[in-house]
């Protein structure tokens, strides 16, 4: 037996030297993972870079008042854009006209027509009469031969200039219907006659007839009792406490937030007036029932309000209380209304204060189910309508 060990090679018990081999393999095994993760990290900040971009133009949008279906329009322009066309987004929002003019007129349709006019052209007045209410840079929505295209104003001089894409045919005939739209008052359908043909998809002419189209927004007074509150997930902000009751018993509880502290004080750095709500108080913050499980109570911010007037697209409410104080931490938030019909209404949006009277907002509808805007709409068709001013 101890001659059978005697005859294997010792060779195996000794180390193996490092070689040239050995030093190359594990540089190259560590800049491998160097390269990984210098790309996992880049491709990380891309996404961050691109996700803040999209959400800097679509706060944009919103200021501008685009909502519904011109939402889910621009959020898929938004999707396949570039990242170098989005860095210019954010730049200037002028940079944003040419890509979606691109856009829109490969989806010609009344929604591209509302988007772009809300975005890109910017002085439209409240009406439409004419030639003189027409501005450079501003699209319309015409048919030829059974086919929708977009048209777009070139010039402004004596008479209008507009330019049809190349793959849109000859005008034949010397007038063109079109629907045209101004953000402040709705959509018109306008006759254009024809007295030059230019080369290039060019024309020149003037708007002969101007009718109101089926969209033109309309409003009534209606006075309906409901709520305004915030919409908490938008931000990502819940305001919680972190420390449980000390006691079924007490009547404290723990500390309370950043968020909390920040909101119950005004800018001067005095109690803000009114104090922010709290739980269990009717129409004012609740808690979950989530939470009896054992889980962090959440609050909702949330008031009474009644609305004075309202169209397909805002609402005119007056609250109890000064509001404003709570925009500072929730831009988004749901109004619940029940219809005279007994519908109920909710929209998710944005409100400002209006300038008569206090404690009066405007809020515009931003994210709304189009089956709730059609039961508004018949709403307010049956409470003698009249053409929309929200002041």
């Amino acid at each position: 037996m101890n001659g059978s060990f005697a005859l294997l090679p010792l060779d195996i018990l000794v180390w193996p030297e490092a070689g040239t081999t050995s030093f190359i393999g594990l540089f190259l095994f560590v800049a491998a993972l160097l390269v990984t993760f210098i790309l996992f990290r880049v491709a990380a900040y891309r996404k961050k870079r691109r996700a803040e971009n999209i959400d800097i133009v679509m706060h944009h949008a919103y200021d501008r008042h685009v909502s519904g279906k011109e939402i889910q329009r621009l959020k898929a322009f938004l999707s396949q854009g570039a990242d170098k066309d989005l860095e210019a987004f954010r730049q200037s929002f002028g940079n944003m006209r040419k890509p979606l003019l691109i856009y829109v007129r490969q989806h010609p349709d009344l929604d591209s027509v509302r988007l772009y006019q809300k975005l890109a052209v910017d002085g439209l007045g409240s009406t439409m009469d004419g030639d003189a209410d027409v501005h450079r840079g501003e699209i319309g929505l015409t048919e030829l031969d059974g086919r929708k295209f977009l048209f777009l104003i070139t010039d402004i001089g004596e008479q209008l200039e507009f330019v049809l894409p190349h793959s849109a045919p000859r005008i034949q005939g010397d007038m063109i219907r079109a629907y045209m739209y101004r953000p402040l008052s709705g959509g018109y359908r306008v006759t254009i006659s024809v007295d030059r043909k230019l080369p290039g998809g060019h024309y020149i002419g003037d708007i002969a007839s101007v009718e109101e189209a089926e969209d033109r927004h309309r409003m009534a007074f209606m006075e309906l009792e409901g709520k305004i509150r915030a919409f908490i997930p938008e931000t990502g902000l819940e305001l919680q406490d972190k420390k449980p009751e000390r006691s079924r018993g007490s009547s404290k509880s723990g500390r309370p937030t950043a968020a909390r502290s920040a909101l119950e004080m005004d800018r001067a750095g005095d109690a803000a007036r009114p104090a922010l709500p709290h739980r269990g108080q009717p129409g004012k913050a609740s808690r979950s029932k989530e939470n009896e499980g054992g889980e962090q109570p959440r609050e909702i911010i949330e008031f009474p309000v009644t609305v004075e007037k309202i169209s397909d697209r805002a609402a005119a409410f007056e609250a109890g209380q000064d509001i404003m104080s709570y925009t500072r931490f929730h831009h988004l938030w749901e109004l619940r209304l029940t219809l005279f019909d007994g519908t109920d209404f909710m929209s998710r949006g944005i409100f400002s204060p209006l300038p008569q009277g206090s404690h009066r907002y405007l809020f515009r509808f931003q994210e709304t189910d189009p089956a709730l805007i059609v039961a508004l709409k018949r709403e307010i068709e049956n409470n003698q309508p009249f053409p929309e001013r929200m002041n």
